[in-house]
C-alpha cells in the first residue's frame, strides 16, 4: 500500500508538518523509513511481560473481550503482530485454536492452511505497511486496540506518537471507515486497557457484514 494515499478514499494525503493526514477520514499517515525492529525490541517486551502483574492483566482483559463477542464453539484465532506471544500463551479455552504470526519475531505461516474465525492485532495495525492483510485474512471476527487520535490536540505532543515506529494513526471515524471498506461494521468498542495503559488507547470488535 502507498502510505501517501489515504486507505480509505484513496486520494491523495496533503503534507501536515512532518507527517501526513486525510482531512475528510481524519486519519494521518507517517511514511518515513521505518526502524529496525531487533531482537533488543523484543526482548523488552519479553522482560516486561515476565516480570509485570500489568502484562497478565492486559491478558486476561483482552480474552474476556474475546470470549464475551465470540461463540462458545470450537474457533481458529490468529494473532497477528504476535510480538513475545503473550495473548497467545495466555489462551485458557480447549476450544481456540491459537496461531501466532509477527512479521518481524515469530513467523509461523500454519495459518495459511487453516479458516480463520477469529482475527485479533493487539497494538498492531498501527505499525502495518500493508493494511490490505487484514481483508484478505477474512476472519469473521477482528479484535484489535490501539492509540486514537479523537482528543488530541497536537499530534506531534502526543504520548503516541512514535516516528519509526507507528505508520498510521486513527481516529475512531477513520477505523470504523476503513473497516466498512473491507466489509466488516463496527459491534463496540471498549476502553478495556485505558485504565491499566492509557486513556488514549482503545479496543474494538468488529463483524464480517
Amino acid at each position: 500500500m502507498n502510505p501517501r494515499l489515504c486507505p480509505i478514499c484513496n486520494e491523495p494525503l496533503e503534507r501536515y508538518g512532518e507527517i501526513y493526514r486525510c482531512r475528510d477520514c481524519f486519519l494521518f499517515a507517517d511514511p518515513r523509513q521505518l526502524m529496525g525492529y531487533g531482537d533488543d525490541y523484543l526482548l523488552h517486551y519479553k522482560l516486561y511481560r515476565e516480570k509485570t502483574e500489568l502484562s497478565g492483566l492486559i491478558q486476561r482483559a483482552r480474552w474476556a473481550f474475546v470470549h464475551q463477542y465470540t461463540p462458545t464453539r470450537r474457533l481458529v484465532l490468529l494473532d497477528y503482530g504476535c510480538g513475545a506471544r503473550a495473548f497467545g500463551d495466555a489462551n485458557e479455552s480447549n476450544l481456540i485454536r491459537v496461531f501466532n504470526y509477527d512479521p518481524y519475531f515469530y513467523r509461523d505461516h500454519g495459518f495459511l492452511k487453516a479458516d480463520i474465525d477469529v482475527l485479533t492485532m493487539w497494538d498492531s495495525l498501527e505499525h502495518m505497511s500493508r493494511l490490505d492483510i487484514v481483508p484478505l485474512i477474512g476472519a469473521e471476527w477482528i479484535f484489535l486496540s490501539l492509540p486514537i487520535v479523537d482528543d488530541v490536540e497536537d499530534i506531534f505532543t502526543w504520548k503516541h506518537f512514535v516516528p519509526g515506529e507507528h505508520i498510521w494513526y486513527f481516529s475512531e471515524k477513520a477505523l470504523e471507515l476503513l473497516f466498512r471498506k473491507w466489509g466488516y461494521r463496527m459491534l463496540i468498542r471498549q476502553d478495556i486497557e485505558a485504565e491499566l495503559r492509557s486513556k488514549d488507547v482503545a479496543s474494538f470488535c468488529f463483524i464480517k457484514i
